[in-house]
């Protein structure tokens, strides 16, 4: 029997006012009719919303997925409270050991998802392909790209993303070796070139990622007006890609978000607002 939930609900077409029907969790159907964003705002009713899918997760609640154990658990737990349904649990730049070390705790969570806590969908490995130079909060342990280190991490928690600097030598003859193998790859952490980046798209097109991370840390996020021109620019090529963007109270103002926003992807714009 279908459990019943009633408000306003936000749709792929935007917010009905109506009930959502589910079994099992798995939603069989809504039915209502069509409200406007700002009465679904201003109406003292329930707003229902899809679960967020958060791929970038390094911690919460006073922890860290580097610890291992059940940091993890107690991660997922959090979040899910905050209305992230699904995340990666995201590694920081460390030695090898210490990456081990947490990947094998994280393992056992992408596996099976604990009851009350958020799907972990697998691992984001920010680093440690990441340029030295453009380490933000990572610490400096950064070394070369390698397939047999990636597939061994692989065999001890699911990898869903990399995140590399696509500058580093060996980096960008890295990237279709590790497409071929059924990896995303995410430019992060760089100091690369606009050419660069276009060398980076090219060799995945339609599976690379931009993550653009603290405008004034990372210069793939500077606005186009920028004596280095950004790296978003590679997107006005014909390659369909995503862009993440970050945006970091304390070292990125407002006013630098705006042409980063503003500026449209091959195919149509596909960004969030904050």
């Amino acid at each position: 029997m279908a459990s019943v939930i009633q408000g306003c609900i936000l749709t792929t077409r935007g917010f009905v006012d109506g009930t959502l029907e589910y079994v099992g969790g798995r939603v069989q159907r809504i039915l209502g009719a069509p409200i406007a964003d700002e009465r679904a705002r201003e109406e003292a009713r329930t707003i229902i919303l899809p679960g967020f899918i958060d791929t970038h997760v390094h911690g919460g609640g006073g922890r860290d997925t580097m610890e291992g154990g059940d940091a993890i658990d107690c991660i997922a737990r959090l979040h899910v409270r905050h209305g992230t349904t699904s995340l990666l649990a995201t590694t920081m730049t460390a030695p090898l050991p210490d990456v081990e070390f947490a990947m094998r705790a994280l393992g056992g969570a992408c596996r099976s998802r604990r009851n009350g806590a958020a799907r972990v969908l697998g691992v984001h490995l920010e680093g440690p392909y990441i340029n030295p130079r453009k380490l933000g909060a990572q610490p400096d342990f950064v070394r070369p790209a390698s397939i047999p280190e990636v597939l061994a991490l692989h065999a001890l928690a699911p990898i869903a993303l990399i995140t590399l600097a696509p500058e580093l030598p060996g980096n960008l003859d890295i990237i279709p070796a590790l497409r071929a193998a059924g990896f995303r790859v995410q430019i992060g952490h760089t100091l690369g070139t606009y050419e660069d980046g276009v060398a980076a798209l090219e060799r995945a097109p339609a599976a690379l990622r931009i993550c653009s991370t603290r405008c004034r840390e990372c210069t793939i996020a500077r606005p186009v007006s920028s004596v280095r021109r950004s790296r978003t620019r590679s997107t006005r090529r014909s390659f369909r890609t995503w862009c993440t963007y970050i945006r970091g109270a304390s070292s990125c103002a407002a006013r630098d978000t705006g042409p980063v926003l503003r500026h449209r992807l091959d195919g149509g714009d596909r960004h969030a607002g904050w």
